[in-house]
C-alpha cells in the first residue's frame, strides 16, 4: 500500500470518527482501531524500507548471497509483503464496514454523507486494486 492509499485511509477513518457523532465509546473504539492499524501500518513500512535497502545492497555487490539465495530471499520478501497487504486490506475493509454501520446508527447531513461514501469508495477501489495483483 502506497502512502497515498495510506492517506487516504487515515483521512476516511479520521473524518468518520469525528464527523458520525458516535457515541463516546464508539468513537473510542473506532479511534483505537485506527490507531492499530496506523501502527500495523508503519511496521510493515519501516520493513518494506528495510528490504528496499537490502536489496540495494544485494544490487550493489554489498549483499554476500548467491542469485539464487537472493532470489529465495526476494522470494520470501515478496510473500511476506503479499501477507501484509492482505491482512491490512481485511483489517481496512473490516473498518470500513464499522464506518457504514455507525453511518447507518447516526445519519450524517446529505453532502457529508456523500463525501464520506465517495472516500469510502476510493478506499474500496485501493483495497481491491490491492489485493488483485498477482
Amino acid at each position: 500500500m502506497n502512502t497515498k492509499t495510506t492517506a487516504l485511509f487515515m483521512a476516511t477513518a479520521i473524518a468518520a470518527v469525528q464527523c458520525l457523532g458516535a457515541t463516546s465509546r464508539d468513537a473510542a473504539a473506532l479511534q483505537r482501531e485506527l490507531e492499530e492499524l496506523r501502527k500495523q501500518y508503519e511496521t510493515e513500512h519501516l520493513q518494506l524500507e528495510a528490504y528496499r535497502l537490502a536489496f540495494g545492497n544485494m544490487q550493489q555487490g554489498v549483499g554476500s548471497l548467491d542469485a539464487a539465495a537472493r532470489e529465495k530471499y526476494l522470494l520470501g520478501t515478496i510473500a511476506s509483503t503479499d501477507r501484509a497487504a492482505a491482512e491490512l486490506a481485511i483489517a481496512s475493509s473490516n473498518f470500513i464496514d464499522q464506518v457504514r454501520e455507525a453511518m447507518k446508527l447516526n445519519p450524517l447531513p446529505p453532502a457529508r454523507a456523500a463525501q464520506m461514501s465517495l472516500r469510502i469508495e476510493d478506499l474500496e477501489k485501493v483495497i481491491l486494486r490491492t489485493t488483485a495483483m498477482p
